[in-house]
This record gives structure tokens, sequence and C-alpha cells, in this order.
């Protein structure tokens, strides 16, 4: 076989691997937003539950029963979601050009990386590592012209909020679904899942970029800027517990929407 017909016949082959470890990354991304939603809306009702983040989701993973085997599922997920979106970094380069395309790229570049440290985090907890409690501001803050990429990193995750929410208003996430492969059902249900999952991505996207802004601005180390910090300020602001039981439920959707929609119908190589 010629070095060509071996090339020829590699690709498919890589983009099948690649698009199955996806697959099982949306569903370990899904698990982690279905327990972190499940906690807060235990916390709104005041039945238990707290309000945490990706990293408190895994500890509570951790301590159920068959934890252990649990968490390697999960490890296996989170990496395999993390290859997926380096995949697309390094070689989706077809669909976009220019600024537009470059951005697209390191925007998979980041999220891939943010998965990478997650699956770092279930290694330790697994290793019996343990790890920290929440995020702050303080690591970004202590490097060179920190303040100015804190702030950066504000108005990112607000423009993030924005596009989630610009995504559940026009359905546009309906294009990354292979509709033809659903029913009329599943597709009414898909729709339904990815509003109000986007719509309460939206929500914490926004506050955390703006804790990361006003630590930027009041040079606040201590600023805690996680998922956790998010849920945290809506219990605690206005609208109270209902504001945090709304939100949480729209997390639930989303997680159920990562599992049940994406996984199953989602066409991987177009999804951003």
């Amino acid at each position: 076989m010629s070095g060509t017909a071996r090339r020829a016949r590699s690709q498919p082959d890589r983009g099948v691997l690649v698009d199955r470890l996806g697959r099982l990354g949306l569903i370990a991304k899904g698990v982690l937003y279905v327990v972190v939603a499940v906690l807060a809306l235990q916390a709104a009702t005041g039945s238990g539950g707290q309000t945490t983040g990706q990293e408190g989701a895994i500890q509570t993973i951790a301590r159920q029963p068959l934890g252990t085997v649990l968490l390697v599922l999960l490890a296996m997920g989170l990496l395999g979601y993390a290859v997926w979106r380096f995949a697309q970094a390094a070689f989706d380069t077809g669909r976009e050009s220019g600024t537009k395309g470059t951005v697209e790229r390191v925007s998979f570049a980041l999220r891939g990386a943010f998965y990478v440290t997650l699956f770092l985090f279930t290694v330790r907890v697994l290793t019996g590592g343990g790890g920290g409690g929440g995020q702050d501001a303080g690591g970004l803050l202590g490097l060179p012209l920190g303040r100015w990429l804190v702030g950066l990193a504000g108005l990112v995750a607000i423009g993030v909020g924005l596009y989630q929410g610009y995504k559940a208003a026009r359905r546009d996430f309906l294009k990354h679904l292979d509709t033809a492969r659903m029913s009329a059902s599943q597709r009414r249900w898909a729709e339904r899942l990815g509003i109000l999952g986007l719509a309460a991505r939206m929500v914490v996207f926004v506050l955390i970029g703006w804790f990361l802004v006003r630590a930027a601005v009041q040079f606040d180390p201590a600023q805690p800027v996680g998922l956790d910090a998010a849920l945290g300020e809506l219990a605690t602001g206005p609208g109270g517990v209902w504001a945090l039981g709304i939100v949480a439920a729209g997390l639930l959707a989303y997680g159920v929407f990562c599992i049940a929609v994406l996984a199953r119908f989602g066409r991987l190589r177009s999804m951003d």
C-alpha cells in the first residue's frame, strides 16, 4: 500500500476515534453539570446540598458507592473531551479562516486545557491527593500584567455568557444536531433542554465574568471566581433561593442535554 493510500485510510480512523472520545467527554461533562445542579437544587429547597462547581461535583462522586469506579470512568471522559477539543484546535482548520478561525481554534484549545485540569484533579482525588475548594483570582493577579489578564478574562467570560444566551434565543444549537435521526418528540425535548440549559449557562458565565472584572478593578486576589461562586451569589442575591433554584434547574437541563442529546445526536465536527 502506498504512503498516500495509508494516509487516506488513517484520516477517517483518526476522525472516528476523536468522535468517540468527544461523545464520551460530553457524557462526562453532562454528569458533572447534573451533580452540580442536583446539589444546588438541594441547597435551594433546604434539603441539604451545597453550591459547588465541577471540582466539588468530582469530590461528591468520590464519596458515593463505587466512587472509585465512577471516578475512573469520569476521568476517561474528561480526558476524551480534552482530546476532542485539542483535535478541533489542531486539525479543524477548514471551517473558518482569518481572525474568526483563529479565535475559534484558541477557544477550542482553552476548553481542552480546562478539561485537562479537571482530569488531573480527578486523578488527584483517585490517588488520595484531595484537592482545593473553589477558585479565586489570586494566581492570575500574581502574574506580570495580571490585573489586565484578569480583567480580560472577565470580559471574555461575559462574552461567552452572552453568546450562550444568543444560541438559546436563536436556537442556534440545533444546527449541530443530526435532527434527521431524531423523532419529533426527541427534537422538541432537545430544543427545550438546549434553551433552558444555555440560558442558565449565560447567567453563570456572566456572573463569573463580573467577579473577574471586579477582582481586577479592586485588585482582590481572594475574589472567588468559579461556578461555585456564581451559584453562591445567586443564593444570597436578589431572588435568593428562587434564583438559585431556577438556574440550577437550567443547569440540570444542560447536563441532560449533553448526555442524552449532544452525545447521541451531536455533529461533533461542526460543534463550537
